[in-house]
């Protein structure tokens, strides 16, 4: 099976394409930086490089491709400025667009990151697997519900889109470790009656 996976020098596509070569695949990467990914995985990737605002996608990269992991996007740390949540969403779009774009007839099956930001932010019900998405006035989940709706566009073609929405992801060197000191030095809180 060949994969190809979009934004593999970010975060997760970082975990995710070392997770892959460790188990003998060589995965396709697709990403601004090529040479990045070359540092980190050697010749255990096949790296193409791509600039979405300015070139269109390089179909050389979805010769025999069967799989696609869509992780490329701007990242959703906080974007609580219009400016950014439109930066969120266009990023995502021009993605999607040149993806499909490049895919022609080629159906593939194709599993793109979201976020559970897309159920808004607030006091509510619970959410579950089965939650269904209603439409909502956070701002940022407006934009990334727009996002998932490009997306889910290379589904005309045939192939078959998944929508992945995952929650906060942290990774070796994120702000878990430097909270933990804040809190030793006594510069947090803790909500009523959770000590």
């Amino acid at each position: 099976m060949t994969i190809l996976i979009t934004g593999a020098t970010g975060l997760i596509g970082r975990a995710l394409t070392q997770s892959l070569v460790d188990s003998g695949v060589r995965p396709r990467v697709v990403t601004r930086r090529p040479h990045r990914a070359l540092e980190v995985f050697d010749s255990r990737v096949m790296a193409f490089e791509w600039h979405p605002r300015t070139e269109p996608f390089p179909p050389e990269a979805l010769a025999g491709v069967e799989r696609i992991i869509h992780l490329m996007g701007e990242p959703l740390f906080a974007p609580t400025t219009r400016v950014a949540r439109q930066r969120v969403v266009e990023s995502r779009r021009t993605v999607a667009k040149a993806l499909a774009e490049a895919l022609g007839r080629q159906k593939v099956h194709l599993l793109a990151a979201s976020s559970v930001g897309v159920y808004g932010f607030g006091s509510g019900d619970p959410l579950t697997e089965s939650s269904a998405v209603r439409r909502p006035r956070d701002k940022l989940a407006l934009a990334l519900l727009a996002a998932e709706e490009a997306v889910e566009q290379i589904a005309a073609n045939g192939s078959v889109v998944t929508s992945v929405r995952l929650g906060l992801v942290v990774g070796p060197g994120g702000f878990l470790e430097p909270l933990r000191q804040l809190h030793a030095s006594g510069l947090t809180w803790s909500a009523p009656g959770r000590g």
